[in-house]
């Protein structure tokens, strides 16, 4: 499963560099290469790494959007479901999309994308 969601990060990264506006900006959050416990620990102690954080970010407007990506029929976790409210209720937009298609019908109601998937 973990080769299947690489593969969409690496599929949306190429989409949104050529679909999103030179007005938006987006980068991805690196939650997911934390390498052993004691490494995570260190961060969480710093602020590096906030559980539940969406896979990708993008500014766009003066907006916060995150963009939570899963495969297959998988669910956003109790700490990302948590992280998903908090960044709404501070004016952020948080959706979690499973395939290309998901996130142009996501994006494309509040940006206008130069492309389709």
């Amino acid at each position: 499963m973990r080769h299947l969601e690489r593969a969409l990060h690496t599929a949306v990264a190429k989409y949104l560099d050529a679909a999103l506006p030179a007005a938006a900006y987006w980068f991805p959050v690196p939650n997911a290469s934390i390498r052993n416990i004691a490494q995570a620990a260190n961060m969480k102690r710093a602020g590096e790494l906030k559980p539940g954080v969406p896979d990708i970010f993008i500014i766009h407007s003066g907006r916060a959007i995150g963009v939570e990506l899963k495969v297959g029929k998988a669910k956003p976790t109790t700490n990302q479901v948590t992280a998903h409210a908090s960044i709404t209720l501070a004016g952020g937009i948080v959706a979690t999309v499973n395939s290309l298609d998901a996130l142009y019908d996501f994006l494309s109601q509040i940006i206008s994308l130069k492309a389709r998937p």
